[in-house]
């Protein structure tokens, strides 16, 4: 093995080593900022992905007016969670850092319209063009 070979091997070794620590630290700071501000909403889930060693759910909240967008992993099929609404808690001071609770669903429409959903059709308003007003009041 030449020496430019080791070299590399060791680069190579030594990124891998600093990426776990990065996300490691990550998952460590994740947590901290959820336990201690912990604020509880809802989520929907969004998109169901099959990668190759796992399935990623993707889900958004709402928090004071914001979207927010995250997603998680799982192990099985995803399909049973698509278009759901489930419980997620995240930081109220780092809005981003998020965790969605899939085994506890929210079906109380309260619930999920106070959290920032709109549900069913949009309500419009029936407008009338002036000139069909006359058509209507001759009925």
């Amino acid at each position: 093995m030449t020496t430019s070979q080791k070299i590399l091997i060791v680069l190579t070794c030594s990124a891998l080593v600093f990426a776990t620590f990065l996300s490691q630290k990550y998952q460590k700071e994740k947590k901290y900022m959820i336990d201690k501000y912990r604020y509880i909403t809802v989520a929907k889930v969004s998109e169901i992905k099959p990668e190759k060693s796992f399935t990623a759910a993707e889900f958004y909240y709402y928090y004071d007016g914001i979207k927010y967008e995250s997603w998680e992993s799982i192990h099985k099929s995803g399909s049973k969670y698509l278009n759901r609404y489930y419980r997620v808690d995240l930081s109220s001071v780092e809005p981003k850092y998020s965790k969605i609770h899939l085994d506890q669903e929210v079906t109380d429409s309260t619930e999920i319209a106070n959290a920032g959903f709109i549900l069913g059709e949009p309500k419009v308003p029936l407008i009338i063009p002036p000139h069909d007003m006359e058509v209507i009041q001759q009925r």
